[in-house]
């Protein structure tokens, strides 16, 4: 008799286990992230900490556009800092974010091409590569695609001055 009570025991285990077995999601919940909630992009002024990015009166002109729980990669205008942030709650003129990765380049973002002269450096996705006048930091053209192009440019002004 002893046998059919450990029978009746295991089933109700096994039903138990069951129960507590995850439940698959569901395929509303699936969505592509660009389509169900589009991530955003900044490109703040070098100088910029993270403490000020963390504030949510930094993002008074853009908080409008913002949505809960989307995601906000922040690129500092010199290339030399990289976040990204996760937004928590927001309104019309704020935002409330995490941060949820953050990195430092540690290598120089200035290449000089000529000491004396010019520099090309990497300055952001909005000017991207540009060519400064060392002499008096002065931006003399900005907006390549690569260093090269700008140094390229750099060359045919250097040949222009010269002539």
């Amino acid at each position: 008799m002893a046998e059919p009570a450990k029978k009746h025991e295991s089933a109700a285990v096994k039903s138990e286990e069951a129960s507590k077995a995850p439940v698959p999601f569901s395929a509303n919940a699936w969505a592509l992230k660009e389509s169900a909630n589009p991530g955003f992009y900044i490109c703040v002024p070098a100088g910029t900490t993270l403490d000020d990015c963390l504030s949510p009166a930094v993002w008074a002109n853009v908080a409008g556009k913002m949505r809960p729980y989307s995601t906000i990669e922040v690129h500092w205008a010199d290339g030399g800092q990289f976040a990204e942030f996760y937004v928590e709650s927001c309104g019309r003129n704020w935002a409330g974010v995490w941060l949820m990765r953050h990195h430092v380049r540690e290598t120089a973002v200035v290449r000089p091409i000529d000491r004396t002269e010019l520099a090309v450096s990497f300055n952001g996705p909005v000017d991207k590569y540009r060519v400064t006048r060392l002499s008096d930091n002065a931006v003399l053209q900005a907006g390549f695609a690569s260093s090269s192009e700008a140094q390229r440019w750099a060359d045919e002004y250097r040949r222009k001055l010269a002539a």
